[in-house]
């Protein structure tokens, strides 16, 4: 794997001898542990690292620590040092957590960061995690990710930011919530007490008060400046009359003081700290090859003894690294006296890193001594493994490094860094001019080149072409090339599903989670799966999903019976599918462990889980309950990192689910909120091109023509289904299909038409019976009850309806509107339900008078008390609400 993580970045630095005590700063920081953030934020050299460290060796907490670097300007590579910090604390947070990743979009940032902020929320102890140096953090990706860390950072984590300046975060928002605590430059300057402590405590310099205050006001509490001083000093007759000698800005005095610590060392270690200087990190060997010497174990003991700006990085001594401020000002000495020598120090440590098969940093050097033919054999060879790592920025960085003519001419950086513009940025017209720029070379050259052409061709939105060259690409590629051959088969099968062909897409779904599944990619192959699955439930499937789900399951559950977090897709879609068919003791286990688990990985996985049990618990008559899980979906929409069609599905649901409580001005609001004024979606029909490709919009369209039913406008009602019909039906969605029928049947059971509407129940019957939906005819009430018994009285698939009629009487809320409906027959007199039952004709007033030899008058003084003791307001309410009392 190419992202070989540096352990020593993780490491908290240890204690230097000699340390000031800084008991005001502990008390801040310490204070500041109550809140979200504490930033220490300081120009170099003073002291924000040793600070920290030195606090953290007093600290009740734990704490774990990321030593940040330019090369970390990499969304994936700062998360995995971010998630292997925090494993520090809990080795099971994060895991396989970064292999959501196929780009830098902030919703897939955020697709690994919801699921780590629930694991953290997990940890029982209170910790603080220490990003230094994040000055050097330059990537919006980062930024955008650490803000949305900060937004929803769990309670039992504080976060420490230390760096040069002010990182892009909300921090003014931080600070009026009293979130956070800053230490600035003013706070980290030495007093002169502390000067005092360093200067002749410490480091036995014997200087007067006078002297300290001299040193103090001509540095301003600089550590870096005080501590160069203090070295130069050692072995001056006249140090009162050195320290009134240097004076001016600090940039001024580092460079004179660095002047004077240079001349107290050997001519041998003069040449090894300058040759050295263009290392992030030593160690005797990396610099016994670089400086073509052989004691450097013995120098850099040496350096560190003499409290020379060496920072150790681990406990045993083998890693250092230079205080930034001494590397940068030993650098531009390098520069002005070897400049010629620069480059090849850059190949000696490009060559070690290869060696140890650290190819990440070999490249890194590489660029930087612009040796471009290394740096691009090297790339070519860890090409593959960075973008399966999914480390997009960090390649394109080093690509861009090199001049372009000698990156197009190598076929095999022109082929990925093609596919990483796509991936990365979304940039199909300079992608497509690096492969047309391509030789064409052997087969394997050709083939991997149609594969990145076809996902070329999807941003182009040219699916047919897209589906030729990844079906092209699969044909030749050899089985071995497996990263080119998923990328072709994820290409193929989004291409077919966008040209209607599901049965095509789904083929390669299988494939891609058989392939994943051999290669040892369980959490893909679990994807896969669950994908697949999900694809056959919209066609009206059951029993196939059921046996993918199950597998998924399988495949994430280990030898003792641990399952990975992902396993929550499955669970949550098992528990959907019993909720379809009516087995609510098995669906509500799944739903709940489902929605348990979900919360160590992403917790939005969990809003279908939560709207489903709504919908359970309002069918078994705790409307309470209903509404308490609508309301947990509702939190996750709007407070995590859905999407507005999340937002959008749960309000949908929400408003189905006020209808089924009868609450119609709620339901309303609804509609008036997604713009479903006077004639809107009328409009919208008319131009079906706008809700085409937004299948959302057309659940809401469903939704709002059961408003319509509900409001008596059932004329609108059916125009709308019968508008909608046609797209579901081309899309292959049983399951509205089946609710549109329903629906119809509904309508014209209102406008008495009793032939219509066994015609429309029949043909819902006959789609739903074959995988056995039993679950759409129950959430109707008994308003199908009628319906259902001519239906079957025609003979049409009677014992699916007979399943149906008998879940219907036995469900929870069957029994309580059969209570309901015993009270009411009471209240209502013989007279009363014989006018009702000939209101559900299409028999006018007048010609029920007749009929029942009564006046006019009579019968609507019977209509009116009526309405009075069912409720309603109208003869349409009359009969549905007969209806569900099974009075009708």
């Amino acid at each position: 794997m190419l992202r070989t993580l540096v352990q020593t970045k993780l490491y908290i630095p240890p204690l230097r001898p000699n340390l000031v005590p800084r008991p005001h700063l502990f008390d801040k920081l310490n204070a500041g542990l109550s809140g979200k953030l504490t930033l220490v934020s300081a120009p170099a050299g003073f002291g924000k690292s040793t600070l920290l460290s030195h606090w953290i060796s007093q600290s009740e907490i734990n704490f774990c620590w990321v030593t940040l670097e330019e090369n970390d300007n990499d969304i994936i590579r700062f998360l995995a040092y971010f998630i292997a910090a925090l494993q520090t604390i809990d080795v099971a947070v994060g895991d396989q957590l970064l292999s959501l990743f196929h780009s830098s979009q902030q919703e897939q940032v955020k697709a690994v960061l919801v699921p780590l902020i629930n694991q953290v929320a997990q940890t029982k102890n209170r910790f603080a995690l220490v990003l230094d140096d994040y000055h050097l953090i330059e990537s919006q990706d980062i930024h955008q990710g650490l803000s949305f860390w900060l937004e929803h950072q769990p309670p039992t984590m504080h976060l420490v930011i230390a760096g040069r300046s002010d990182p892009p975060l909300p921090l003014a928002k931080m600070r009026a919530r009293r979130e956070m605590t800053e230490i600035r430059e003013s706070d980290l300057r030495f007093s002169i007490d502390e000067s005092d402590n360093l200067l002749n405590q410490f480091l036995g310099l014997n200087l007067s008060r006078e002297d300290i205050k001299a040193m103090v006001n001509r540095t301003e509490g600089w550590i870096a400046g005080l501590q160069l001083a203090s070295i130069a000093l050692q072995g001056k007759k006249d140090m009162s009359g050195y320290i009134q000698g240097f004076t001016g800005s600090q940039e001024y005095i580092a460079d004179y003081l660095s002047d004077e610590v240079m001349n107290h060392q050997s001519k041998q270690v003069q040449e090894f700290l300058l040759k050295t200087s263009i290392l992030e990190h030593l160690s005797s060997q990396l610099c016994d090859a670089v400086t073509e010497q052989k004691d450097s174990q013995q120098i850099l003991q040496q350096l560190r003894s003499s409290n020379l700006f060496l920072t150790p990085l681990d406990d045993q001594g083998q890693w250092f690294r230079y205080h930034q401020l001494f590397a940068d000002l030993l650098h531009q000495r390098l520069l002005e006296s070897h400049a010629d020598e620069v480059p090849h120090l850059y190949l000696k440590a490009s060559r070690w890193f290869e060696e140890k098969d650290l190819l990440a940093e070999a490249i890194e050097y590489a660029l930087r001594g612009s040796y471009f033919d290394r740096a691009i054999a090297l790339l070519e060879s860890a090409a593959e493994e960075t973008i399966k790592s999914s480390e997009i920025a960090t390649f394109m960085r080093w690509i861009e490094k090199i001049p372009e003519d000698l990156v197009r001419s190598s076929v095999t950086l022109s082929i990925y860094y093609a596919w990483a513009l796509l991936i990365r940025n979304g940039r199909p017209q300079v992608a497509e001019s690096y492969l047309e720029s391509i030789v064409l070379q052997d087969s394997q050259v050709i083939s991997r080149l149609m594969a990145v052409k076809s996902m070329l061709s999807m941003y182009q939105r040219q699916y047919p072409t897209a589906v030729s060259l990844a079906s092209q690409a699969l044909e030749e590629l050899p089985e071995d090339d497996i990263l080119f051959r998923e990328l072709a088969a994820w290409n193929l099968s989004a291409a077919l599903f966008m040209s209607g062909d599901k049965e095509g897409g789904e083929a390669i779904l299988e494939e891609v989670a058989e392939v994943s599944r051999l290669s040892g990619n369980l959490l893909v192959a679990v994807i896969a799966l669950c994908r697949l699955a999900l694809a056959r439930m919209q066609q009206g499937e059951l029993h196939k999903p059921k046996e993918l789900f199950q597998q998924a399951l399988e495949i994430a559950t280990d030898d003792q019976c641990n399952m990975l977090p992902v396993a929550c897709e499955a669970l949550i879609g098992l528990g959907t599918i019993h909720w379809e068919l009516n087995e609510l003791d098995l669906a509500q286990e799944y739903l709940l462990e489902g929605i348990e688990l979900s919360k160590k990985w992403r917790q939005q996985s969990a809003i279908i889980g939560y709207v489903t049990l709504a919908h359970l618990n309002q069918s078994q008559g705790d409307v309470t309950l209903a509404g308490q899980m609508m309301e947990k979906a509702k939190s996750l929409a709007s407070g995590t990192i859905a999407t507005e069609a999340d937002d959008r599905y749960v309000a949908l649901q929400q408003a189905h689910l006020w209808l089924r409580q009868e609450d119609l001005p709620a339901a309303r609001r609804w509609a008036h909120e997604c713009g479903f004024d006077d004639d809107t979606y009328r409009r919208e029909l008319q131009t079906s091109d706008n809700i085409g490709a937004h299948l959302i919009r057309h659940y809401e369209l469903i939704v709002l023509a059961r408003i319509l039913i509900a409001g008596k406008r059932l004329a609108e009602a059916l125009e709308l289904v019968d508008r909608i019909f046609p797209f579901m039906e081309k899309m292959g969605i049983l399951e509205k299909m089946v609710e549109i029928h329903i629906l119809k049947a509904i309508i014209y059971r209102g406008l008495v038409k009793s032939n219509r509407a066994n015609s429309s129940l029949a043909t819902a019957v006959s789609l739903a019976k074959p995988e056995g939906h039993i679950r759409p005819f129950l959430e109707e009430g008994s308003v199908l009850v009628q319906i259902l018994k001519s239906v079957a009285a025609q003979g049409v698939e009677t014992e699916f309806i007979h399943d149906i009629l008998s879940a219907s009487i036995e469900s929870p809320s069957a029994s309580f509107n059969q209570k309901k409906r015993l009270e009411l027959v009471e209240s209502l007199s013989d007279r009363e339900l014989e006018v009702l039952q000939l209101l559900a004709t299409d028999l006018t007033v007048p010609e029920i008078a007749n009929k029942m030899y009564l006046a006019v008058s009579t019968v609507r003084s019977h209509v009116k008390n009526i309405y009075g003791k069912l409720n309603v307001h109208s003869r349409f309410e009359a009969v549905i609400k007969g209806q569900e009392l099974g009075l009708l």
